[in-house]
């Protein structure tokens, strides 16, 4: 692990066992957990951090064609 420390892909590095448990990055990458963490957000977050609208509601708006 990098403890982002430097870059992804230089220096003598360990990668983590079981990146689902844990939320990290480097400086490019997000582990699989933070990823979650953020397709979660943008899915179903409240007003007050996803603006104007989260994805859900975005989906389930009824637009008429025009």
């Amino acid at each position: 692990m990098l403890g982002g420390m430097g870059q992804c892909g230089t220096g003598n590095y360990t990668v983590c066992g079981e990146p689902e448990k844990f939320l990290f990055w480097d400086f490019f990458h997000p582990s699989q957990h933070a990823y979650v963490l953020i397709s979660k957000a943008f899915w179903g977050g409240k007003p007050s951090r996803i603006r104007p609208m989260n994805l859900r509601q975005l989906a389930e708006l009824n637009v008429s064609a025009v």
